[in-house]
C-alpha cells in the first residue's frame, strides 16, 4: 500500500512538473509579448459590464489577433486597430498602449472613459485615427500628440478637456480632420501654429 501511495505521489509530481514546463511557459511567453501586455494592462483599468472584452484573455487565445474588436496586419503579426466604440466601457487609458507600435486606429468613442490622455500615446508613430469623442476625458491635451506625424483623423470632441489647444497639433501635416468642440479649452489659440492646417482645408471644429 505504501509503495502504491508513493507511486501515485511521484506520478502527481511528474504531472505537475510537466504542466510547469509545457503550459506555464506558454502563458509567460504570451504575457512577455508587449502587445498582449499592453492590451491586458488596458483591460485591467476598465469596467466592462457587458462583457465586451470577454475574449481579451490568454486563456481564450495567446494571440491578440484572435481577440474581439482587434484587427491585425495582413500577416497577423501586429495589432493595427482597436475598435471599442459604444462598448459601455468605463475606466482610464493607460500608457502601455504606446507599446502597440504598429497601431493605426484607436477607436474608443462613445464610452465612459475618464482621466487624462497619457502623454506616451504620442509615441504611436503609425497612428492614423484617434477617436476618443463622447467620453468623459479631462485634463490637458498632451503636447506630445504633436509627434503623431501619420495622424489623419483626430476626434477629441465632447469630453471635458481643459487648458489651451497645444500648438504642436499644428505640426500634424497629414491631418485631415480635427474635432475639438464641446470641451472646456481655454487660453489663446496661437493662430500662426495652425496656418498649415487651415491653408490645406483641414476639417477643424
Amino acid at each position: 500500500i505504501v509503495m502504491t501511495l508513493n507511486n501515485k505521489y511521484y506520478s502527481l509530481q511528474i504531472m505537475f512538473m510537466l504542466w510547469l514546463f509545457i503550459v506555464h511557459p506558454t502563458d509567460q511567453r504570451a504575457q512577455s509579448n508587449p502587445e498582449v501586455a499592453a492590451l491586458l494592462a488596458f483591460k485591467n483599468k476598465l469596467t466592462d459590464p457587458n462583457g465586451f472584452l470577454s475574449h481579451w484573455s490568454i486563456g481564450y487565445s495567446s494571440d491578440p489577433c484572435n481577440w474581439d474588436h482587434i484587427v491585425c496586419n495582413s500577416d497577423y503579426s501586429s495589432v493595427e486597430e482597436i475598435n471599442l466604440g459604444n462598448g459601455w466601457l468605463s475606466g482610464q487609458l493607460v500608457p502601455e498602449l504606446s507599446n502597440l507600435k504598429s497601431l493605426k486606429k484607436l477607436d474608443l468613442h462613445a464610452n465612459q472613459l475618464t482621466g487624462k490622455i497619457p502623454a506616451e500615446l504620442g509615441n504611436l508613430a503609425n497612428l492614423e485615427t484617434m477617436n476618443l469623442q463622447y467620453n468623459q476625458l479631462s485634463g490637458c491635451i498632451p503636447l506630445e500628440l504633436g509627434a503623431l506625424q501619420n495622424l489623419q483623423y483626430m476626434f477629441l470632441n465632447n469630453n471635458h478637456f481643459t487648458c489651451y489647444l497645444p500648438w504642436s497639433l499644428g505640426a500634424l501635416l497629414k491631418l485631415k480632420t480635427l474635432h475639438l468642440q464641446n470641451n472646456q479649452l481655454s487660453g489663446p489659440i496661437l493662430v500662426h501654429s495652425f496656418v498649415y492646417l487651415t491653408a490645406n482645408g483641414v476639417d477643424m471644429d
